[in-house]
């Protein structure tokens, strides 16, 4: 019920355009810095663990309509690659207060397919046919410009850190995982076997 109670709040909280602020319940606060999928994802997140560890799929089917608009408003934030390039990177980081030097395209790029994911899970158990076939065609073409865009020919990350390889092993967005495995296990050893990420790295590290 509590958890209930939160997502009604994110719900009311969602502007018009699709975004959700950094912080919910808010007034103004939180629309233009602190947000971008790494909060904004929230909305999604929640209700999917609740599915998973309860098997109800009320809060997933009533958040649908809400995600329709969330991932519209997450392409009017694309760069020119195509990939979200709005809010909070990969936060504190073990070199703060320095930034993340992972850039935040990668980021939330990654973490925009891992919702699109969500949404056409909840798509498929509110019975919406149509719905799920245009998103996951959607989260098909996004998937796979990502892989293009971050993955070399090797199938290794382009980018030698933690953060990134650990999101697209967790995104399953490889067609060969044992490169990204090899890739990974050398960078924790770099590390001394330390985490060398922020809060969004670490967690699926």
């Amino acid at each position: 019920r509590f958890f209930g109670g939160f997502l009604q709040s994110a719900r009311d909280t969602m502007r018009e355009d699709g975004m959700l602020p950094g912080i919910i319940p808010t007034d103004v606060w939180g629309y233009d810095w602190g947000n971008g999928p790494v909060s904004e994802g929230v909305i999604y997140e929640m209700p999917w663990q609740i599915y998973r560890y309860t098997g109800d799929p009320t809060q997933l089917i009533t958040c649908l309509p809400y995600y329709l608009k969330s991932l519209a408003s997450f392409k009017t934030r694309e760069n020119a690659q195509g990939f979200c390039d709005h809010g909070l990177i990969d936060w504190i980081p073990p070199q703060f207060p320095a930034e993340s030097t992972v850039p935040r395209p990668m980021v939330a790029g990654s973490l925009v397919i891992h919702l699109m994911e969500i949404a056409c899970e909840a798509a498929r158990l509110a019975g919406e046919a149509q719905t799920y076939e245009k998103l996951r065609q959607e989260y098909e073409t996004y998937r796979r410009r990502y892989m293009d865009a971050f993955l070399d020919e090797s199938g290794r990350c382009v980018m030698d850190h933690q953060t990134p390889v650990a999101m697209i092993i967790a995104f399953h967005l490889y067609d060969e995982l044992e490169p990204l495995k090899q890739q990974l296990k050398a960078l924790v050893e770099k590390a001394d076997f330390h985490g060398d990420c922020g809060m969004v790295g670490i967690r699926r590290l």
